[in-house]
């Protein structure tokens, strides 16, 4: 009973509150580790008017570089900038489970969804900041909301949203597919 007098809307604000105070540990990891330096490389290129894949060389699909030239351009230069802009899949991805579950679930089961999603990215292996699958899964997640929503379905816009997840990361294939 108490559960069902909760305004879901405060239960958003706090996860989304939760999971970036829980992101806020990777501000203090090293940069250059990581593979955010290579994907800011390619989005650098690409703003300073180069194709991706001209002068350098990566496995990871093409839009990704440019959503990387667009976080470039707003952090100008700043890698804490970078970091936070990074933590913006995970609060999209958050906000689309988040309306999905809302469609089907009880209260509850939504809160639990929520606060396990939050827990699991927390850890610092699968909730590392520039991990190409969560931007990945921010097209799948939004085509399942639409899916699950089912007003109007238009399959030829959910194929353009798993042609994007596909050009981020090659591998969202499984994604998909599970």
């Amino acid at each position: 009973e108490i559960i069902e007098k909760i305004n879901m809307k405060f239960v958003l604000l706090g996860v989304l509150l939760l999971s970036f105070f829980l992101q806020q540990v990777y501000l203090s990891k090293e940069v250059i580790g990581w593979e955010i330096s290579t994907y800011l490389s390619m989005g650098q290129d690409i703003n300073r008017g180069n194709l991706p894949y001209e002068f350098q060389l990566e496995a990871k699909g093409v839009f990704l570089f440019y959503i990387y030239s667009i976080i470039d351009l707003l952090s100008n230069g700043d890698y804490r900038i970078v970091k936070l802009l990074n933590d913006v899949p995970l609060l999209v991805l958050t906000i689309l489970m988040f309306s999905t579950l809302q469609l089907k679930g009880k209260k509850a089961n939504i809160i639990a969804g929520l606060l396990l999603y939050t827990s699991i990215l927390s850890i610092e292996y699968y909730g590392a900041t520039g991990v190409t699958e969560l931007y990945a899964l921010i097209p799948i997640a939004l085509g399942i909301y639409l899916l699950e929503r089912k007003k109007d379905t238009d399959f030829l816009f959910l194929g353009i949203l798993f042609s994007l997840a596909t050009l981020t990361n090659h591998g969202t294939v499984v994604f998909f597919i599970a």
